[in-house]
C-alpha cells in the first residue's frame, strides 16, 4: 500500500465546511475519509461541531471511536465565568497540532468555522504554519443549489482568503446536487469575485437510494453501509430484504461515483503541496 510519504511536509490538513447547516459536508467528509483509505493514505478524523448528551458530533456517532471531537467552541458565558475574555480563543488552542501536523479530515459545523477562522488569526497560525513546514489546508467549501447559496460561498471563501487565518493549499467548491442543479452563473459568479484565486469546483451527485432516510435516521456510515451484505443491513436499518439489496446497490454505484470524482481532484497523489492564502 502507498505512504503517506509521498507529501514532503506530510499529508495537508482536510476540512469539510458550510455555510450553513445541512449542506451535506459530514457526507463529505465520510466520503474524503473512504477515498483517503483507498489511496492508501491513513487520515484521522476530527470534529469541530456541536455535540450531543453523549459527547458526540454527528460524524462521532458514525466513527464513535475514531473521531476527535472538538466541539463547537467556548460559548460566551464561559468567558464570563472564568472573567477571561480570551477564553473563545484560548478555546481552540487544542485544534492547533491538527494544522500543524496535518493528516487529518476535519469535520467543521457551520456556526463554528467562523470561531476558527478568528482563532487562526489571533494565534497567527498560517505564519506558524509557514515556519514549522506544515502541510497546508485542502478547504472544501460545501453548499446546496438554493436562493443564497453565492452569497455564502462567497462570503465563506471571502474570509478565508481575507482574513488568512491558516494556510491553504487549495479551495475546493463542493456543489450538493441534493438541492437541484447548478445554474453556470454560479461558478462564473465566485470565479469572478475572486479572480486572483484558482478555485476547483467538484460536483456531488445526488443521492437518491431508498435507504437513504434509515441510513439517516439509524446513524450507519456509509463506510459500514458499503461493506454490509443485504442481511446485514436488514438489521442496520429495519428494512426488507429487497429494500436492502435495491438500496445496497445503489448506494455502492453512487460511493463509487464520488470515489472517482475524488480521485480526479488528486488529493491523496500529489508531491507537493502549495499554499495559496
Amino acid at each position: 500500500m502507498a505512504s503517506v510519504t509521498r507529501f514532503p511536509h506530510g499529508a495537508p490538513t482536510i476540512m469539510s465546511v458550510a455555510h450553513a447547516g445541512g449542506q451535506g459536508k459530514t457526507t463529505l467528509a465520510q466520503l474524503l475519509y473512504i477515498a483517503s483509505k483507498k489511496g492508501g493514505v491513513p487520515y484521522k478524523l476530527c470534529s469541530a461541531d456541536f455535540v450531543d448528551e453523549s459527547g458526540h458530533s454527528k460524524l462521532g456517532k458514525l466513527y464513535p471511536k475514531a473521531v476527535t471531537e472538538f466541539g463547537p467552541g467556548a460559548r460566551l458565558t464561559l468567558a464570563r465565568n472564568q472573567n477571561n475574555t480570551n477564553a473563545p480563543l484560548r478555546y481552540w488552542d487544542a485544534i492547533g497540532p491538527v494544522f500543524l501536523e496535518g493528516g487529518s479530515i476535519i469535520d467543521v459545523g457551520a456556526n463554528v468555522i467562523s470561531g476558527i477562522v478568528e482563532w487562526g488569526v489571533d494565534r497567527n497560525v498560517a505564519s506558524l504554519m509557514e515556519r514549522r513546514k506544515a502541510p497546508g489546508v485542502d478547504l472544501f467549501c460545501v453548499c446546496k443549489s438554493q436562493k443564497h447559496a453565492l452569497d455564502d460561498m462567497h462570503t465563506l471563501v471571502k474570509n478565508v482568503i481575507s482574513d488568512k487565518p491558516f494556510q491553504v493549499n487549495r479551495i475546493i467548491v463542493v456543489k450538493n446536487e441534493i438541492g437541484g442543479p447548478f445554474y453556470s452563473s454560479f461558478e462564473e459568479g465566485l470565479r469572478g469575485a475572486f479572480p486572483d484565486q484558482h478555485l476547483t469546483f467538484m460536483n456531488l451527485r445526488a443521492c437518491q437510494a431508498e435507504i437513504w432516510p434509515a441510513i439517516e435516521r439509524h446513524g450507519v456510515s456509509l463506510e459500514t453501509i458499503v461493506g454490509s451484505d443485504e442481511d446485514r443491513l436488514m438489521a442496520l436499518l429495519d428494512v426488507d430484504l429487497w429494500t436492502a439489496s435495491a438500496g445496497l446497490a445503489e448506494i455502492r454505484a453512487w460511493v463509487d461515483n464520488c470515489m472517482r470524482v475524488i480521485r480526479e481532484l488528486d488529493l491523496f497523489d500529489r508531491k507537493e503541496a502549495r499554499a495559496i492564502a
